[in-house]
């Protein structure tokens, strides 16, 4: 047994950053912060990296709000990057296909659909971007 994740256990700190930075970096309709994340996954590792965005001229109320609307995205986030772990790794120790390209691309649609539920709640930017993976859910 070798699986091993990295990257999700602690939210990272926020970097305030120019608008047009904030702009560029962040996904179409975000315009005051955003949460961002990726993975990488060789052999039996799996890193994911993590950033949240925040414009470097909001007045402190309106950083508060962003700060706690990228905090639980990264809730969301480091949910479904816990629930992958302990999956592949029940998985590994079953014997079983670990198949964690699958399961990151499936993390990848749950996380969007999070996402795109809670801005739903919040009454925020519609989208629907989240694209449901070709393979079988593992």
């Amino acid at each position: 047994m070798g699986l091993k994740f990295t990257g999700f256990e602690h939210m990272p700190a926020p970097q305030q950053k120019a608008p047009e930075v904030v702009a560029s970096e962040c996904p179409d309709g975000e315009k005051t912060g955003c949460f961002l994340w990726d993975y990488d996954s060789q052999d039996d590792k799996v890193k994911f990296t993590t950033k949240i965005l925040v414009r470097n001229d909001l007045s402190k109320s309106e950083l508060k709000d962003v700060l706690a609307h990228e905090r639980q995205h990264w809730s969301d986030f480091n949910r479904r990057a816990s629930e992958v772990k302990a999956a592949a790794i029940k998985a590994e120790k079953e014997g079983k296909d670990t198949a964690i390209d699958d399961r990151l691309e499936w993390m990848m649609y749950d996380y969007c659909q999070d996402a795109a539920a809670y801005h739903r709640r919040l009454g925020r930017i519609s989208f629907d971007w989240c694209r449901e993976p070709r393979s079988k859910r593992p």
